[in-house]
């Protein structure tokens, strides 16, 4: 994808209108934003390292958000993904084919 989207975390309460995905966690008071854009003050990238910190509820929401991301991705670039599913289509009908054979060749050989 062309955009690389970050995980930010911040005490404030306020959603940037910038941000897309965010999820308010009032339990560890505390806000997430997934973006593509950069965070300005009091946001902070959230480390790969600490994303098994996260709560359940917190890894659905950036699960959830993820999805979303790719759907939108795969939307806007619709042709690119069904030629490339259709690509898969051909060659596995053409190894099917070869397994066919195969296995035809190896039940016919014993009579």
């Amino acid at each position: 994808m062309e955009e690389k989207y970050a995980l930010y975390i911040s005490k404030q309460k306020r959603i940037p209108k910038s941000a897309e995905y965010s999820f308010y966690n009032s339990r560890k008071d505390h806000l997430l934003v997934f973006t593509d854009k950069k965070m300005g003050k009091g946001f902070y990238p959230v480390p790969e390292s600490l994303l098994e910190r996260l709560s359940e509820e917190e890894k659905e929401w950036l699960f959830q958000s993820k999805v979303k991301v790719h759907k939108k991705h795969i939307a806007s670039h619709e042709d690119y993904y069904l030629d490339l599913f259709q690509r898969f289509m051909d060659q596995l009908k053409v190894e099917l084919e070869i397994e066919k054979q195969k296995a035809e060749g190896g039940s016919n050989n014993g009579n």
